[in-house]
């Protein structure tokens, strides 16, 4: 069997991004004029204000220390509209992220991606003047909901132990009940680049259970520096080790349900 693929995967968003170093004054002359290139493909834009808050432990108990603490802003640039986005690019002083949202009715795929941040990476690059990155980012987002597992959805409730291979419980009780909190991190060291692996599971405030599983592979190091003509390859990478643990963390059920195909020898659809 060739490379197996599937129609209805639960995946609804992908995003890739890049962090690099530029100096703010630098940065902070440029974001408005970037406003104004891409306005006529991304007509919605707006800018939102965050903190980055860092915990720290002493002595066993959580405490958010004075130092490290981070306030950033985000400039978002996206083509849709407030109700369904379709894609977008995401700016920070410190990092770019290219979005592409998906779902049931108009699945989205690793290619179409790839095709995204093929156009935009360099032109967004060729702008700010930024001509090295500290790696690259992959992230998919899979949604877990009535729509997109309905064998597994009954009573408002989700067989979460028959989806995912983590939480197959044992001993005779099998009725796991929400809240949903599941985090795990992980390096691969097979590549010549190490990747971090970040795999977490929430559950979504909704009328309906939702859970949100997001699969996230990294090759970045604040410091690190490679060639934005030389980081597809680290992107591949990361794609690919996303993919084997899809196939991990979903139970063999759960996959069957996502209609799977071969792609070497199958036209999708």
């Amino acid at each position: 069997m060739g490379t197996i693929k599937y129609r209805k995967p639960p995946i609804t968003e992908r995003a890739v991004s890049f962090g690099f170093t530029l100096p703010e004054e630098d940065f902070q002359r440029k974001i408005s004029s970037w406003s104004d290139i891409v306005r006529d493909v991304f007509p919605h834009s707006k800018i939102a204000n965050q903190w980055q808050i860092s915990i720290a432990d002493k002595d066993g108990v959580p405490f958010i220390p004075k130092e490290n603490q981070k306030f950033t802003t985000k400039y978002q640039f996206w083509e849709g509209n407030n109700k369904r986005w379709d894609h977008g690019i995401q700016v920070w002083s410190d990092r770019v992220t290219f979005n592409l949202i998906g779902g049931l009715q108009s699945p989205r795929t690793y290619e179409d991606l790839k095709l995204f941040h093929d156009e935009w990476l360099p032109r967004w690059a060729d702008y700010f003047c930024v001509t090295e990155l500290h790696g690259a980012t992959l992230e998919y987002v899979n949604l877990l909901t009535e729509s997109t597992i309905p064998s597994f959805c009954k009573d408002e409730r989700i067989s979460i132990g028959q989806i995912l291979s983590a939480f197959v419980t044992p001993g005779p009780i099998k009725a796991l009940v929400p809240p949903f909190s599941f985090d795990m991190n992980f390096e691969d060291q097979r590549h010549e680049v190490p990747i971090r692996f970040h795999a977490g599971l929430s559950t979504i405030p909704n009328p309906k259970i939702s859970l949100k599983l997001l699969f996230r592979a990294s090759t970045e190091v604040l410091g690190r520096k490679i060639s934005i003509d030389h980081v597809q390859q680290e992107i591949d990478t990361c794609h690919a080790v996303i993919l084997e643990e899809f196939e991990a963390f979903f139970t063999t059920e759960a996959k069957n349900s996502f209609e799977p195909y071969d792609a070497d020898t199958t036209k999708h659809e």
